[in-house]
């Protein structure tokens, strides 16, 4: 059984990488556009003109933070789907592994009567 648990850890870890690798990456990318646009913003001039452009970095910021959401909201979807995945290997091998030492047990015991 421990055989057994070990799979469902690197099942676990495996669908961890596979799924929060791409997504970290690319909030990491994210993040420095989202540091960029606030240093952007910091330059614009106190006017009319200056308060245009800051409100179109704050919705690119905006739409840059939803997309980081939308991206961890999903990962964490499928992270979800994955562990019930794992650990419906993990029981089908152990209902497996529980049927053999089921059947040898049977198979030891003296007949009914004897």
């Amino acid at each position: 059984m421990t055989d057994i648990a070990i799979a469902e850890r690197n099942c676990l870890s495996s669908a961890n990488s596979s799924i929060f690798g791409p997504v970290n990456s690319r909030a990491a990318d994210y993040q420095r556009q989202i540091a960029a646009l606030h240093s952007e913003a910091a330059t614009a001039k106190n006017n009319l003109a200056g308060a245009t452009f800051q409100a179109g970095i704050r919705n690119q910021i905006a739409a840059l933070q939803s997309t980081l959401s939308a991206e961890r909201l999903g990962a964490d979807s499928a992270m979800a789907a994955s562990r019930q995945r794992c650990a419906d290997e993990r029981r089908s091998k152990e209902a497996a592994v529980r049927s053999v030492y089921d059947a040898r047990s049977d198979g030891a015991r003296p007949a009914a009567g004897h």
